[in-house]
């Protein structure tokens, strides 16, 4: 199944989001600006990718052009989410100044970052204990507000 969402602000596509659900996990594809106009409609997506699924949340944001403060609030909140639901969320492939950021702030010890697609599915299927006994060892790092 395949979902695609647009977010538009001041008439100008701005984040496109596509839903892939696949038998063992399901995949998020971002694509454009990840801030403070788009991220609401973003989080309202990833909570509805969460409700179906019980298998990982990857989501593919190499096609993440930018990302605020707004933007990175939505990969944590959903990221508690995942976890209080069993599930794990997997960021794949973000590009240079999204890895730069999530460096920065720290993220990228608390969220589970793969570089590729690819590697995030590899790393599912060969760490499936962790991902249905315990969640939340993948990324506990986030501190709690």
């Amino acid at each position: 199944m395949t979902t695609t969402h647009t977010a538009r602000t001041e008439g100008h596509p701005t984040r496109e989001t596509a839903v892939f659900a696949h038998p063992d996990h399901t995949l998020v594809r971002v694509r454009g600006d990840l801030d403070i106009a788009t991220a609401p409609v973003l989080r309202e997506q990833l909570i509805a990718a969460l409700r179906p699924r019980t298998g990982p949340l990857i989501l593919d944001l190499s096609g993440v052009s930018f990302c605020d403060a707004a933007g990175l609030a939505v990969l944590i909140g959903i990221q508690r989410r995942a976890v209080a639901r069993g599930i794990v969320m997997l960021l794949a492939a973000p590009g240079p100044r999204l890895s730069a950021l999530l460096e920065l702030t720290g993220l990228d010890r608390g969220l589970s970052v793969h570089q590729t697609v690819t590697d995030a599915r590899v790393w599912s299927r060969t760490h499936t204990d962790v991902i249905r006994h315990q969640p939340h060892r993948v990324s506990s790092a986030i501190p709690a507000r």
